[in-house]
């Protein structure tokens, strides 16, 4: 940092602490003022990063009560010392209630008191059916509890993010429907430089990009896939095709055989109808990949009555 922007650095400082001591609510206004002074130390569109985002679930079904726990990731690409602040909004549709997120390991530099949050912390303000800005920021801006609570931070943990990096995690309780979860709205900076502190300079990604929605299946939603004695009817359960009793490999022969791999069930409109309604184990009226996901699940493979 050149010797003009330290004395700009120093003399915005002076001006937070002195204009905020006499007012309400001086402490969450000198938090304000600390963070846009961290744009005197800025740089403009030098490294090129950007960031992504991935939501990786511990399941892809789950049954009525099952706790299901994922983790949000993120890799930088592009050089830099290292994520200086990311957020965003983790939004979710489901039948249940979220609780906030909780940090991943390696983030703590992130988190408040060390690092700069949002009022209600780094897990994000649930809003309706959205976590709002979960995340914070490190203490780039070399700030001390004699100026502001937080972020007081030091020092500051370079790299994060040029590695794969759990950004949160999280958990719920899987009820009788669907549930979508996605992120939303990301941001982040990082930092440029390695200063040896206690002011490092940040600029903000190129791109902030989310992988696409993930959705977390009700194994409910399709009845039978892995109730035994069997249906009310006396007939096998869906993901046991065959019906010899057993949910195998020998079930995945059944959908992906020619007589019935990507054919309709039951329809005269068109020749060639599957040979076996039972390989359409998700009832959808075609034959095709996402019957065998039924099958290869955690609660159904390999069961037995």
């Amino acid at each position: 940092m050149d010797g003009s922007v330290k004395r700009s650095w120093q003399t915005g400082l002076n001006a937070c602490n002195m204009t905020l001591d006499q007012q309400e609510g001086a402490t969450m206004k000198r938090i304000l003022c600390l963070a846009a002074l961290a744009t005197l130390v800025s740089t403009v569109g030098a490294l090129a990063t950007d960031l992504t985002i991935v939501i990786v679930p511990s399941v892809t079904m789950a049954l009525e009560t099952d706790v299901v726990t994922f983790e949000i990731h993120g890799v930088l690409t592009g050089g830099s010392e290292g994520l200086a602040l990311m957020g965003f909004d983790f939004d979710f549709d489901g039948a249940f209630t979220p609780t906030p997120l909780v940090a991943g390991a390696g983030m703590d530099n992130f988190v408040k008191d060390d690092g700069l949050t949002n009022p209600d912390g780094y897990g994000g303000t649930l809003s309706g059916t959205t976590l709002l800005q979960v995340g914070g920021g490190q203490n780039t801006i070399g700030n001390t509890i004699a100026n502001a609570p937080y972020p007081i931070g030091d020092p500051i943990d370079l790299g994060i993010g040029n590695a794969d990096v759990v950004l949160a995690t999280g958990s719920f309780i899987m009820g009788t429907e669907d549930v979508v979860i996605n992120v939303t709205n990301c941001f982040a900076n990082v930092i440029t430089a390695d200063t040896g502190g206690p002011i490092y300079p940040v600029e903000a990604v190129g791109l902030c990009s989310p992988v696409p929605t993930v959705v977390l299946y009700d194994v409910q939603t399709f009845p039978y896939w892995c109730e035994y004695p069997g249906e009310p009817n006396g007939t096998c359960p869906d993901s046991d095709v065959n019906c010899d009793g057993n949910v195998n490999a020998l079930d995945i022969a059944v959908v992906v055989s020619g007589l019935n791999w990507f054919k309709p069930v039951n329809d005269p409109a068109q020749p060639g109808d599957a040979d076996s309604p039972r390989a359409d184990v998700d009832r959808s009226g075609t034959v095709n990949a996402l019957d065998l996901a039924p099958i290869v699940s955690g609660t159904c493979w390999f069961m037995t009555p």
